[in-house]
């Protein structure tokens, strides 16, 4: 993910994990953080928040349900899965792989 320009912060005390993107001129700038349920600590949902490239200026966070380890659109708030997309698409990782990456970091980098 270095290569991407993507910087992980893992804050087990609040049970996120976030990867985050302020460099790079081809791949818009990006938090996307990934929630874990304290009973079973496994994946229970992401925020997807972009920046603009030229202006620096936060979006609209967007919201994701994690269900079967897959990422997935939420009913109940903003969500928008195409956008969810294209940051995938910059990692080069699928949902399913990036799912499968964030809960492998977080159980091994945990302590």
């Amino acid at each position: 993910m270095e290569e991407e320009g993507v910087e992980i912060l893992l804050q087990v005390e609040y049970g996120d994990l976030t990867f985050t993107r302020e460099k790079g001129i081809d791949n818009d700038y990006f938090e996307l953080m990934f929630e874990f349920n304290g009973e079973n600590e496994m994946i229970s949902g992401a925020t997807l928040q972009l920046k603009g490239n030229i202006d620096g200026k936060s979006k609209d966070i967007l919201y994701y349900d994690v269900s079967s380890g897959r990422i997935v659109e939420t009913t109940l708030l903003n969500s928008d899965i195409d956008e969810l997309s294209e940051v995938l698409d910059s990692l080069g990782y699928s949902d399913k792989e990036l799912v499968s990456f964030v809960q492998w970091y977080y159980e091994t980098n945990k302590k």
